[in-house]
């Protein structure tokens, strides 16, 4: 079958157990619930459950269309702490300079 097709089954499924949840899991926990109360539960979790699916469906079909986007290069990283430290106490020195300026205010 085609992937995108199973991401969209997979995106009304997942919409379907949240608004499930939501409508009639809420109720067993809490207990009796009026109808706009289980059906207002049920749409809020659809929704967010929903948002959450088109964020991962377009990221991951994003992918998909360009496997090139991606370099296999791997990301050089620079830290201040990559040198040695050659005289620990100078680490300090504005910390020493703002804790002055406020004592002589």
């Amino acid at each position: 079958m085609n992937s995108g097709l199973i991401a969209v089954f997979q995106f009304v499924i997942s919409l379907a157990c949240a608004f499930f949840f939501g409508f009639v899991g809420i109720e067993l926990f809490i207990g009796n619930l009026q109808l706009a109360v289980r059906l207002g539960l049920g749409i809020g979790s659809a929704l967010i459950v929903g948002a959450a699916e088109l964020y991962f469906l377009a990221i991951n079909l994003d992918v998909a269309e360009d496997p090139r986007q991606f370099a296999t290069t791997p990301i050089q990283r620079t830290s201040i702490l990559s040198q040695p430290i050659s005289d620990p106490s100078t680490l300090f020195e504005g910390h020493q300079k703002r804790t002055e300026t406020k004592k002589t205010l």
